[in-house]
């Protein structure tokens, strides 16, 4: 077995909700995931009762909410990139 120097296994176990780096003892919560179709926004991965944003790419806030279920959906004023924010987690995508 070769081991490398500053070199360290991570396991991510995944439990409902959490990923775990076992090699840390870190949880965080789920990436936020975020698609788009006609104009209309798709996010995943919200935590219930947890704030969440919506920003374009000039970081003008265009949403703001909180968190009622794990997924939600906006519609959008216009194309183009968006920045979604929850805590400390941010997504990025493209409405076109």
């Amino acid at each position: 077995m070769l081991l490398l120097e500053g070199v360290r296994d991570i396991f991510i176990g995944i439990r409902k909700n959490l990923v775990m780096n076992t090699t840390f003892g870190m949880t965080q919560p789920n990436p936020l995931k975020a698609y788009t179709q006609n104009r209309i926004l798709y996010v995943s991965g919200l935590i219930v009762g947890e704030t969440w944003r919506v920003y374009d790419i000039l970081e003008k806030l265009v949403y703001q909410g909180v968190a009622a279920d794990e997924t939600a959906n906006v519609a959008l004023p216009v194309s183009g990139v968006y920045i979604i924010r929850s805590g400390s987690r941010t997504g990025k995508v493209v409405a076109r």
